[in-house]
């Protein structure tokens, strides 16, 4: 799914890219138009459950605030994820590749346990549990797609490393994603150069497809 986004260019992923880039994987594996359309709104999520229920919380009262109060306290742990997950990294904490990675393998497994704990479900229907697969995909796609637009992953020289830029058809090439350049690489840790997130919306124009 990450390789339909990739090819995308990026303006710091605005609501706008962050609905193509969920459109384009969807077309790519030939999901249906409403199923694109559920999973651009748990594409959504993450931003409304973390820094947009931060900003909501600065302007509203009574009761309204006090339910959006309610609401963070009750998923709390989530909400700190869904903020995380954002790779603004705004305290500093990615300080190393293997902290990315470590992000990279607990979202790639978390997204598959909840995928398939979503379709074993029996207390619901068919119908609701491909709304919630759809929305979690989504949601899940919404963090990687940040990671490439809050990190100078892109910036990086790829030509000269060991994953070279991925050839595509039409004759351009893109970045390898992280999946891809740790396949070859091996362990993040042991990498000759470090990865730094904290870019912040909205990015200027970076083009990630390259003519070679």
């Amino acid at each position: 799914m990450v390789l339909a986004m990739l090819q995308l260019p990026a303006a710091g992923f605005d609501t706008f890219w962050h609905v193509e880039a969920a459109r384009r994987v969807g077309g790519e594996f030939g999901f249906s138009e409403d199923s694109i359309k559920i999973m651009e709104l748990g594409n959504f999520s993450p931003d409304f459950f973390g820094p947009v229920s931060d900003f909501a919380s600065e302007r509203l009262q009574g009761q309204t605030l006090a339910s959006l109060q309610q609401f963070g306290a009750d998923n709390a742990q989530a909400r700190q994820a869904a903020i995380f997950l954002h790779f603004d990294n705004l305290n500093g904490e990615l300080e190393s590749n293997s902290k990315f990675d470590y992000l990279f393998s607990q979202l790639l497994k978390n997204t598959q346990n909840a995928l398939a704990a979503y379709n074993k479900r029996t207390d619901v229907d068919e119908r609701t549990r491909k709304v919630l697969i759809l929305i979690t995909l989504g949601a899940s796609l919404h963090a990687v797609q940040d990671f490439y637009s809050h990190s100078d992953w892109i910036h990086h020289d790829f030509k000269n490393t060991e994953a070279k830029p991925v050839q595509l058809a039409s004759g351009e090439s893109r970045a390898p994603t992280w999946f891809e350049f740790r396949a070859v690489a091996g362990d993040p840790g042991k990498w000759p150069f470090r990865r730094r997130a904290g870019f912040t919306h909205p990015l200027p124009k970076l083009p990630i497809r390259t003519r070679t």
